[in-house]
């Protein structure tokens, strides 16, 4: 392995150059084996301004791998008035990826900053490319690249790791479907958070759940069903016929429709009634009541 060289006089060695911009020792390691003669070229300016403007235009040349260069040399560093360096910066990394210029295995996707790698970014904007694999690569709370990928609908066709999962518990499936973004003929909306919120339960939040979906009775460990977060959000599709089934407390998707003012047009099982005798109409009759009472506050200005 060839060894990192260190400057004097005002410089920074190239290992330092890449701890700033977040490679880990053994990522830089990796790096040496793979492109010995090719770690980043520190550059010698007297303006920031113009430094910045050299990495957006190498950036945008397509120079890849830390950019191909050999390291500074001693009369250069003698030769300059005023010793700056410039590391690479996340922005010119992105620069290419956005111009699809890293390869897929790539250690270029590792560089990050405090919101996540070059690969998070890459992934919401779908500028990874085919036959990209870091998906497991994540950010401090543990979201993968793929969950980024998902967020912004730009999973390549015929993915399949949907059970990665952030600290949380949230897997990739969540994230595609809270956005709307699964596959059609998906089919595994029984994954789950470690509280029992499925894939189903966030599709359903935000309307996300496909014509012909059945399985309505999947629920939480808190005892609520798929059904009646669709109802409490008024995503029930067009004649919904479950209302019947109940949570763990014994209320209703109609019950928890009502109390939401989500029941639809036409409804008439007005005298179901949940675990404790109470029915859909006097549930609905008591929500009527509370928003005439807070109207009649705002009008008199209480």
């Amino acid at each position: 392995m060839s060894e990192v060289k260190a400057f004097s006089y005002a410089l920074v060695s190239q290992a330092e150059i890449a701890r700033r911009i977040g490679l880990k020792p053994s990522h830089l390691a990796r790096l040496l084996e793979l492109y010995p003669d090719q770690l980043p070229r520190p550059i010698l300016t007297t303006s920031e301004k113009k430094t910045q403007k050299y990495w957006r235009r190498s950036a945008l040349a397509g120079f890849e791998a830390f950019l191909e260069a050999e390291p500074v040399t001693k009369e250069e560093i003698d030769s300059c008035p005023q010793k700056i360096i410039h590391e690479i910066s996340f922005e010119s990394v992105l620069e290419l990826a956005k111009a699809r210029k890293i390869p897929a295995d790539s250690l270029l996707w590792w560089i990050e900053d405090k919101y996540g790698t070059v690969a998070h970014v890459a992934a919401v904007h779908g500028w990874l490319p085919v036959g990209f694999s870091q998906w497991e690569l994540a950010t401090k709370d543990g979201r993968t690249v793929a969950h980024f990928a998902a967020a912004g609908g730009c999973l390549p066709a015929g993915f399949d790791k949907w059970e990665l999962a952030s600290k949380s518990g949230w897997t990739v499936a969540h994230t595609a479907a809270s956005n709307g973004k699964l596959p059609d003929g998906f089919d595994r909306w029984e994954l789950a958070t470690p509280d029992g919120f499925t894939v189903a339960h966030a599709a359903a939040m935000h309307g996300h759940l496909p014509e012909g979906f059945d399985q309505w009775e999947l629920a939480t460990k808190f005892g609520c069903t798929v059904a009646q977060y669709a109802a409490m959000r008024g995503h029930l599709p067009e004649g919904f016929d479950r209302w019947e089934l109940k949570d763990k407390d014994g209320k209703t998707v109609a019950h928890a429709a009502a109390m939401n003012g989500k029941l639809p047009k036409g409804f008439d099982r007005w005298e179901l009634a949940d675990g404790k005798g109470k029915t859909v109409r006097q549930v609905h009759e008591e929500r009527f009541k509370m928003r005439k009472v807070a109207g009649g506050r705002r009008e008199g200005g209480q």
